[in-house]
């Protein structure tokens, strides 16, 4: 009775269960990006003057390759750079939540950072990964540059 059933609709019943697949996956990389958004919804947005000021004295041109950093991971994370702070940590506060996206959206600022480095001929210097506090990227990120890295210690509660 259902082998005839299942031999003429398997195409199709093979598509509701992919398309079925597919929400849910959808669904649950939805719930991440959502509650992580919320986790930077409650910081103010600062104008840059204020951010590099309060988090992250340097000068012009290292400016804008931090700013170029961080703009990349705000992209790709869906919030205002402004927003982020160098105490942020990249396992509990930037990525998505492991239970809610097998995807790591970071990946691709990872991508566009790497693109970036081979531009200005760092990339093979050793490129910071992704692990620890936002700040220790920039640091590493701003010496390979050949900047110097503030030694101004970073306020975790300005803005």
């Amino acid at each position: 009775m259902y082998e005839g059933f299942v031999m003429d609709y398997s195409g199709w019943l093979i598509g509701i269960g992919a398309a079925g697949i597919f929400a849910l996956l959808a669904f649950h990389q939805y719930r991440g990006v959502t509650r992580r958004r919320k986790r930077f919804s409650s910081r103010p947005s600062l104008t840059e003057a204020e951010w590099f000021a309060a988090f992250y004295p340097a000068s012009q041109a290292e400016r804008e390759g931090v700013r170029e950093i961080l703009q990349a991971f705000a992209d790709d994370i869906g919030v205002e750079w402004t927003r982020l702070r160098p105490t942020d940590t990249f396992e509990k506060v930037l990525r998505v939540d492991k239970r809610y996206s097998p995807y790591d959206d970071l990946e691709e600022a990872e991508l566009r950072i790497v693109a970036r480095a081979e531009k200005l001929g760092i990339a093979d210097k050793g490129l910071p990964g992704f692990t620890g506090v936002l700040k220790d990227f920039l640091d590493r990120w701003v010496s390979l540059c050949g900047g110097e890295p503030p030694a101004k210690p970073i306020s975790a509660t300005a803005g």
